[in-house]
């Protein structure tokens, strides 16, 4: 029988699996996690995919897009595009049946948001809700990043812009909110408990 501690080929694959550049073997398949980095580089150049470019301009859903696209009606830089994932620069021109489309402006609206105003979507068109403060104010259809309790006033920020909405809303950014609060009556000890 030969003793395992001084094999040369056990060592051998021992230095094998310890090198860290390696990629690691988990059951049949080679297994090396993706990078982060390519990840945000996709979506930090400007870009977007071109059925997602169709659903902004409104053309159609994404799924819808994905379809138009495979049937090479939508050309970018007079260029018919059939490719799917295909990604569009802000400076493209991109056409659908021979028509220019343009998305909607990136929009931003500040609202100081007094008390006893709805943000909540279900009370769109209703007297109470913060749509009708600021009804006119821009084309683009716009909304609430987050919301404050109808009994609360404060910053609301609306806009159309999904990234940045998705930046200030979730969780994972930790966006740190501060809560200014004014009390009818002093706080005491037994306010605690």
């Amino acid at each position: 029988m030969r003793n395992r501690k001084n094999n040369p080929q056990s060592s051998e694959r021992k230095k094998e699996n310890n090198n860290s550049d390696a990629p690691r073997k988990y059951g049949r398949k080679n297994f090396r996690p993706k990078s982060d980095v390519a990840k945000r580089r996709k979506s930090d150049d400007g870009s977007m995919r071109l059925n997602q470019y169709l659903a902004h301009a409104g053309i159609c859903s994404r799924r819808e897009a994905d379809q138009l696209i495979e049937a090479g009606v939508v050309a970018v830089n007079g260029k018919a595009i059939t490719q799917m994932g295909y990604r569009v620069q802000e400076s493209d021109i991109v056409k659908f049946n021979g028509r220019t489309l343009k998305t909607d402006k990136k929009k931003y609206l500040l609202l100081n948001k007094p008390r006893n105003y709805s943000c909540r979507l279900d009370d769109f068109g209703k007297k109470d809700s913060v749509f009708e403060l600021i009804k006119g104010s821009c084309k683009e259809k716009i909304l609430p990043i987050g919301k404050l309790n109808k009994n609360h006033s404060g910053l609301v920020i609306f806009t159309n812009d999904e990234k940045m909405s998705a930046k200030l809303s979730h969780p994972k950014h930790e966006v740190k909110k501060i809560y200014h609060i004014s009390l009818s009556n002093p706080l005491k000890s037994l306010d605690f408990k």
